[in-house]
């Protein structure tokens, strides 16, 4: 299937059946849905979000080592100590603390060079500090958790507008299976944002869920003048848009590296479809002309992890991204353990070429 006609929107009705890939042999896969294919599904023969895989033998040699690991991690301790859902907060507060502001900086000095007047009026400020706004709309996807929505609600406010819609298949609090159960993730990120957090159970693929987002958005919205509500419903038009898109998505782990990297890349490209609308996987994409079905605003900023699997198979999302966003840098943040190939993919300032 040629490019061009990649789905724009991931939540049609349509569903093209796939075929499985081989996996080893301690793995059960479950077809749950056939859901409609991304450029690394084509190839690869596979769906990530229609799959639930489970181990046959509850502990093997690779979980032992995996558990002493998480024992010996000085950010799994502090993430304990904190009350905190995962280490994966210290991974968004790096990026918008530190790498942000050093990645901005550089941008600015190359635009400094270039002295181009051609930028989008919407474009993130140059004077911004860090990522996240305290105004911003944060739509996180696969939320679960809760670590990234958490951690993005200390950096909002309520008052000026600023919100967090989470989507993910199961709740934040039914997946804290490894820390105090009294621990209610949910209910802090809601004390810092008020009635601006929304969660939404759901796969952020189907059009029931895409609808019920929307339906978040015309919330967090209502008191906005540029808003417009008909029916108790968000005008796509009009509505606000999330400045920021966030997945740190994982796709359920196989036992092989290259089938792991490969799966999650897959759902990379699902969470830049529902961002941009997909049209960016196009080559003959243009920012200037092509606005998509997406859910982004101009001028807003996309936040991934994937797993490094080598420039072959990571240039369809890579490209994608540079197509539709000014800047984007690939990112290994400190919290990110040294020996895994885990990456954050970051790209700002949608359709602002």
């Amino acid at each position: 299937m040629p490019l061009s006609l990649r789905t724009s929107i991931s939540w049609c009705s349509h569903r093209v059946p796939l075929r499985q890939t081989s996996l080893p042999s301690n793995v059960v896969v479950h077809p749950l849905h056939a859901p409609t294919t991304t450029a690394i599904e084509r190839k690869y023969h596979f769906s990530s979000l229609s799959m639930i895989m489970r181990h046959k033998h509850s502990r093997s040699q690779s979980s032992t080592i995996w558990l002493e690991r998480q024992r010996k991690d000085p950010y799994v301790a502090m993430a304990q100590d904190q009350g905190l859902p995962s280490r994966s907060y210290f991974k968004l507060q790096e990026i918008n603390e530190l790498h942000y502001p050093a990645l901005r900086s550089k941008a600015n000095e190359k635009r400094k060079i270039g002295k181009s007047n051609n930028h989008t009026k919407n474009e993130t400020s140059p004077k911004c500090k860090t990522l996240i706004q305290p105004s911003f709309l944060v739509l996180d996807l696969g939320a679960a958790p809760g670590g990234w929505s958490l951690y993005a609600s200390t950096q909002l406010q309520h008052h000026l507008g600023g919100a967090v819609v989470a989507v993910d298949l199961i709740s934040l609090d039914e997946s804290l299976h490894s820390i105090n159960s009294s621990t209610v993730i949910s209910s802090k990120i809601r004390a810092n944002l008020q009635s601006n957090f929304h969660f939404i159970q759901g796969d952020f693929t189907k059009s029931e869920t895409h609808t019920r987002i929307m339906d978040a958005f015309a919330e967090v919205s209502s008191g906005k003048e540029s808003s417009t509500i008909v029916n108790g419903e968000c005008d796509v038009l009009s509505c606000r848009r999330p400045n920021l898109v966030l997945s740190d998505m994982a796709a359920n782990f196989t036992g092989d590296s290259l089938t792991d990297a490969i799966r999650t890349l897959n759902l990379c490209e699902e969470a830049l479809t529902f961002a941009t609308g997909g049209n960016c996987f196009d080559p003959s994409y243009s920012s200037t002309h092509d606005r998509g079905g997406g859910v982004l605003e101009d001028g807003g900023a996309f936040l991934c992890k994937y797993f490094a699997c080598g420039k072959d198979h990571e240039a369809d999302l890579m490209n994608a991204t540079k197509r539709a966003f000014r800047y984007v840098h690939a990112i290994k943040p400190s919290a990110s353990r040294k020996e895994s190939s885990e990456m954050y993919l970051l790209a700002l300032d949608y359709n602002c070429k």
